[in-house]
């Protein structure tokens, strides 16, 4: 038993150890910055195993990012097809989605929360009580970069 113990700690120290940074954005500077960007076209390269997908799909447009690193300092993050978000609504239920899919309308985000399926979820924007991100490690590119 004592062994399990020791295992299942050192298993759980080298999981938190490869995560990626977390950050976090107030709802309503994440409306701000949404509401402000304007909506533009991109197609994004997603790597397969036999052969390379790609998406096309209308991103939100913002090109940096303003989130709150752990100690409360402002971090700008550069927006791509890599960075997560996960909105916490105030039932606890916990929507992942793409950050550069979100788009707003009616007071309600709506963001994809697969790239392969091209599915997508809506969260009012009344219904959040918390936003996370971080940069995801999956290999997404815009077609061009």
């Amino acid at each position: 038993m004592r062994y399990i113990k020791i295992l299942m700690t050192a298993s759980a120290s080298l999981l938190l150890a490869s995560c990626s940074t977390t950050y976090t954005i107030s709802r309503e500077e994440l409306y701000r910055q949404v509401a402000a960007a304007t909506p533009k076209d991109v197609v994004t390269k997603i790597p397969g195993i036999v052969v390379p997908a790609r998406t096309e799909y209308l991103a939100n447009g913002v090109k940096q990012l303003v989130v709150k690193d752990k100690k409360g300092a402002d971090v700008s993050l550069e927006n791509s097809p890599r960075i997560e978000m996960r909105i916490t609504d105030n039932r606890h239920r916990k929507h992942i989605l793409y950050f550069d899919t979100i788009l707003l309308s009616d007071s309600t985000f709506t963001g994809m929360n697969s790239r392969f399926l091209g599915t997508r979820k809506k969260v009012r924007y009344a219904d959040i009580a918390k936003v996370e991100v971080q940069e995801g490690k999956k290999n997404f590119h815009y077609k061009g970069e």
